[in-house]
């Protein structure tokens, strides 16, 4: 058994060293899938874990401002903006690995918890749910140390009881970031 373990580390080591370690930073708008209605922005961090693919865990705040039409208790548009921390936990794949420019596919789930709104005028305060789970897919390019990401975010659960179901779900973000550990 102790043959068994040693040979196994053996084989490991060569993998273990090859792995890479990236942490950085980024910023990002968002948008909904009819570039329409929503608009917001998120910022954080990022780290990455592998080499050609890997694990990319992020935390971000995210900020998401949309107008309600129909389903608005009274019946009119209310402006309001929603606050979110999210959490991207993406397996990446470089299809295209050249020395300082990396092509890749991104994909896995995100979970955002609502940290509140703004306050609008009149009506009653919509029943946020604690967390939305919900589902990232992406591409996105390496050139040195700035990456640039084109994501659809899908978001599965529902974000208010008390307005439209289409708040916050299916949206495109284009985000920038930097590397400082690479």
């Amino acid at each position: 058994m102790k043959r068994n373990f040693l040979v196994l580390i053996l084989v490991a080591i060569p993998f273990i060293t090859e792995a890479q370690f990236a942490l950085g930073i980024k910023a990002g708008t968002t948008s909904r899938y009819d570039f329409t209605l929503d608009e917001g922005f998120d910022v954080g961090v990022f780290a990455r874990f592998g080499n050609v693919v890997y694990f990319q865990p992020e935390l971000l705040y995210h900020n998401v401002s949309t107008n309600i039409f129909e389903d608005c208790v009274f019946g009119e548009n209310v402006h309001i903006t929603y606050h979110y921390i999210s959490i991207p936990m993406l397996a990446c794949c470089n299809v295209i690995n050249l020395n300082n420019v990396k092509f890749r596919i991104l994909c896995g789930p995100k979970v955002s918890f609502c940290l509140g709104y703004d306050k609008y005028e009149g009506g009653t305060y919509p029943d946020m749910t604690d967390a939305v789970v919900g589902l990232q897919a992406g591409i996105g390019v390496d050139l040195w140390r700035f990456t640039f990401d084109f994501r659809y975010d899908g978001l599965s659960t529902r974000v208010s009881n008390n307005f439209n179901d289409e708040i916050n779900k299916h949206h495109f973000n284009v985000a920038l970031g930097f590397k400082i550990i690479k």
